[in-house]
């Protein structure tokens, strides 16, 4: 396991920026409201902040920045925690709400990044894609289940914005007092308050080009991605998505908004797991009709006579038992497909039979034939046909509720 302190290192860095800037505010807010003693005292600090606090911020949010190895050791998960035991150490458990968000890691290594609350991150390295699917599954954090929150940029994203924005806002500033040297502006306009002036400019820069510069985050979910940067947040319905992809600029993700093709690039230093997550919510968009599909053909505890009622009306198109429809040939599809669970084939099967479509009925009677599991061939037969009996049925179920060809 590796702990990276990325909320001491963003911590660090915001004390880098407010090193620069609180003197100079305090100082536009003295002169402003006549107090010339705080005034002279804020330009002292402000030196002593700039030659000595700025820089052992800046130190030290890189030192947080760097990933601390806790060693090896088993790693063990539920509903309500995370837990990593290492030999010779006491465990480390990290409750269940205390995380924020949990990705697949980059690289050749099997494992996950835990993102937590306080803005720090565990980067544990698994055995299998199995152990890590576990993991996320068991903690709730599936496509489905829980957004995915991937910060963009890195873990010196923070400093590298803080210097960037106050490098900017020095420029700017040098900039504005030349443009005011160089015009005819009216010395009654700014007269004796030009360093006022300067340090308002000065204050306003740092935080417009800060704000700029921070990356933001990019949110997951089973419904789209939700964009936060540069003061707004946008959303993405996952409708608009059909692809994402690695490239040198990172992650580019293809959106199609009402026939306008477009492409956004988004980068992270967790850009494969980026790119995984966004993949898994559009595979997750193409297979929810086969979800709803799923919970239509479901018996859900009906006498077998209930059940056929249900399913009659959702063939017929009147609206069945949960007034929904389905089309003819997803149903054949889905009666025909040996992936899914028994009671849903058979489910299918029978509303293809109550249809009374002789050509589907056809089609149907011939993928029948390929089921090698007789118990199974033989209820799909009874299902199609209408002559479906309860013991049958449950002959086909047998004591699992999915039956392999």
């Amino acid at each position: 396991m590796r702990r990276s302190r990325r909320g001491w290192a963003r911590l660090f860095a915001s004390g880098l920026l407010a090193m620069a800037l609180a003197p100079v505010a305090v100082y536009t807010l003295a002169r402003t409201f006549g107090v010339p003693g705080v005034a002279e005292l804020a330009v002292s600090s402000w030196v002593l902040c700039w030659l000595l606090g700025a820089p052992l911020a800046a130190l030290a949010s890189v030192l947080a920045s760097l990933p601390l190895s806790r060693g090896t050791g088993r790693v063990e998960a539920n509903a309500t925690e995370l837990r990593f035991e290492v030999p010779g150490a006491r465990p480390r458990v990290v409750p269940r709400d205390d995380i924020e968000s949990i990705l697949s890691r980059d690289g050749f290594e099997y494992g996950v990044e835990v993102a937590l609350s306080n803005g720090d991150a565990l980067e544990l390295v698994l055995s299998s894609d199995a152990q890590e699917r576990a993991i996320i599954d068991a903690l709730g954090f599936g496509t489905l289940e829980r957004r995915a929150v991937v910060a963009l940029g890195g873990p010196r994203s923070a400093l590298r914005v803080g210097c960037g924005g106050l490098l900017l806002a020095v420029l700017t500033t040098m900039f504005s007092a030349c443009g005011l040297a160089l015009t005819d502006v009216p010395y009654h306009v700014v007269g004796d308050n030009i360093g006022d002036v300067m340090a308002f400019v000065f204050v306003a820069a740092s935080l417009f080009f800060v704000g700029v510069l921070r990356p933001g985050r990019v949110i997951v979910g089973a419904d789209g991605l939700v964009l936060e940067r540069r003061f707004r947040k946008t959303f993405i319905p996952v409708a608009w998505l059909f692809g994402a992809e690695l490239s040198e600029r990172g992650v580019v993700v293809s959106i199609n908004q009402n026939g306008a093709i477009r492409q956004l690039v988004l980068t992270s230093e967790r850009n494969g797991s980026l790119v995984k997550r966004i993949g898994d919510a559009i595979r997750a968009k193409e297979d929810r009709p086969r979800v709803r599909m799923s919970a239509l053909l479901a018996r859900g505890g009906r006498s077998l006579e209930a059940w056929r009622e249900g399913l009659l009306g959702l063939a017929s198109g009147s609206g069945g038992y949960r007034g929904e429809a389905a089309p003819l040939d997803l149903l054949c599809r889905t009666a025909s497909s040996a992936a899914l669970p028994a009671e849903q084939r058979l489910g299918a099967a029978i509303a293809v039979g109550l249809a009374g479509d002789p050509e589907s009925k056809r089609q149907l009677r011939i993928a029948v034939e390929g089921i090698a599991n007789e118990k199974l061939r033989i209820a799909m037969n009874g299902a199609l046909e209408g002559d479906l009996e309860e013991e049958a049925l449950q002959d086909a179920l047998g004591p699992s509720s999915r039956a392999r060809e």
